[in-house]
């Protein structure tokens, strides 16, 4: 039996959820959704289809083409997709996230979910606000420096300094277009060097945000993104960690017992309540590295083929460029 690569996608696409999300609910691996999806699995297993029309809420016969496709009319995703928004939203790592936040704060999820907008728009107006006093400042600097060049002919080469002229009227325009990971800026522009997690506007300014604040164990801004095979992602926003000492506290220094949590294969709120003391850490992490290990048994039950050792090497190297880039 055959899986539509394209319906597959498309599917995934409309419940919103990332290849990683499907791939956890479906007791899959990425890569093999991958595959699934570029159409290089021809004959997958009957329980990769069972595993897949589950997590998806869907027949078994749209996935492999058997029954048409539903019909997703505008009106219908307004009125029936907040729950797939919401899942999108609170993926495995956000899910902890948001435990983490209600543990350090006693908040609840509804509290965090329904001030998210106020936060979001004060970052970005505090953004935007940060971009305009660069470019004044930036202004400044080239008026001085043009007013050096003035005073004599070997300091004409200050005026080198119009060459950001252009550059600045950019940004000007994608500031007042509330343009705030600077997508309208022209390609000619040298403005993030490709890497939007890294250089991008918004980036830089909760990169400098976090940096003022001064609270590393509470909140980490990331340089770069790295997937389950250690390979950079790229992502409009900076890649973070929040709460970290809070992680530490429940898992130690067992990375096993931390994949368990942040790849939702435990939530936080699952722990045994006997468990959650600090005395009863060791047994804690034990408990959280037993849920992993029956985790991935249950994995290479329904991937007989797959190559786990290749995949525990990836997995490492993923560990280690996070900590390198920490």
């Amino acid at each position: 039996m055959k899986i539509d690569s394209e319906r597959l996608k498309k599917i995934r696409e409309w419940q919103k959820m990332s290849i990683s999300q499907l791939a956890t609910k479906a007791l899959l691996t990425p890569r093999q959704i991958k595959r699934l999806e570029e159409g290089e699995s021809k004959n997958p297993r009957e329980t990769t289809i069972v595993n897949l029309s589950k997590a998806l809420e869907v027949e078994q016969g749209i996935l492999t083409g058997e029954l048409p496709m539903p019909e997703m009319k505008k009106q219908e995703l307004c009125e029936t997709s907040i729950k797939s928004q919401i899942n999108a939203i609170v993926g495995a790592r956000a899910r902890l996230s948001y435990a983490l936040i209600k543990r350090r704060y006693d908040v609840t999820f509804t509290e965090i979910m329904d001030m998210a907008p106020l936060f979001f728009v004060l970052l970005a107006e505090g953004s935007l606000k940060w971009r305009k006093e660069k470019v004044i400042k930036l202004n400044e600097a080239i008026g001085e420096m043009e007013k050096i060049a003035g005073e004599g002919q070997h300091l004409r080469y200050a005026y080198c300094a119009e060459r950001a002229s252009d550059p600045i009227f950019e940004e000007k325009e994608s500031i007042e277009n509330a343009d705030i990971f600077g997508k309208k800026i022209s390609d000619e522009v040298e403005y993030w060097g490709g890497n939007l997690s890294k250089g991008n506007p918004f980036a830089d300014y909760l990169r400098k945000f976090s940096e003022d604040i001064k609270i590393p164990k509470i909140v980490e801004i990331n340089s770069k993104k790295i997937d389950e095979y250690g390979e950079e992602v790229p992502v409009n926003y900076p890649p973070y960690i929040i709460c970290n000492n809070e992680i530490n506290k429940v898992c130690g220094e067992s990375e096993d017992a931390r994949e368990a949590l942040e790849k939702g294969i435990v939530k936080l709120g699952e722990i045994p309540e006997h468990l959650g003391s600090d005395d009863s850490k060791v047994k804690r992490i034990k408990w959280l590295e037993e849920k992993r290990t029956e985790y991935y048994k249950e994995l290479s039950s329904n991937l007989p083929d797959f190559d786990w050792a290749e995949f525990g090497k990836t997995l490492e190297n993923s560990r280690e460029s996070k900590n390198d880039n920490k």
